[in-house]
């Protein structure tokens, strides 16, 4: 089990890695995009945090996988129900958060809405899922050093 659980916290670095350079791209959505030039970067910045956020989920799915295959059994078992509870939860609000993200990013390469509102609304929504997803893992982490 720790050789598992130690391959969750490698998982939370590279995580981590992922959410700090789709912020470091993010910063500059929320400008006002009045040059040509602005609205090129934008569109260029949101096209490397779409496939940013291609590896993230990629490694999202297989993460929670494995923590649902050994992790949350093994804390169901020691009598943390409560916790693998919690922590099923949120994956489920992640994901939802996600699915709501990837609609943006549809809207994006259809070029529903101005650029600037697209901007914004990925800004917001990259944002939320990385505070609440932060959060999460510290809150795995917590609970997998109860379990070594």
């Amino acid at each position: 089990m720790e050789a598992i659980l130690d391959l969750l916290a490698k998982d939370h670095v590279e995580f981590t890695k992922i959410l700090s350079e789709i912020g470091k791209l993010s910063r500059g959505l929320n400008k006002k995009l009045l040059s040509p030039e602005q609205k090129f970067k934008a569109m260029k910045d949101i096209v490397f945090i779409i496939h940013k956020f291609s590896i993230f989920v990629g490694m999202l799915e297989k993460h929670r996988e494995l923590e649902e295959l050994t992790v949350f059994k093994m804390l169901e078992k020691k009598g943390f129900k409560n916790e693998a509870k919690k922590l099923r939860e949120t994956h489920v609000l992640v994901a939802n958060m996600l699915k709501d993200l990837e609609k943006e990013f549809s809207e994006f390469r259809e070029r529903a809405k101005p650029l600037e509102e697209t901007a914004a609304a990925i800004l917001k929504m990259f944002m939320n899922i990385r505070d609440v997803f932060m959060k999460h893992m510290e809150r795995e982490e917590k609970i997998f050093k109860k379990l070594k």
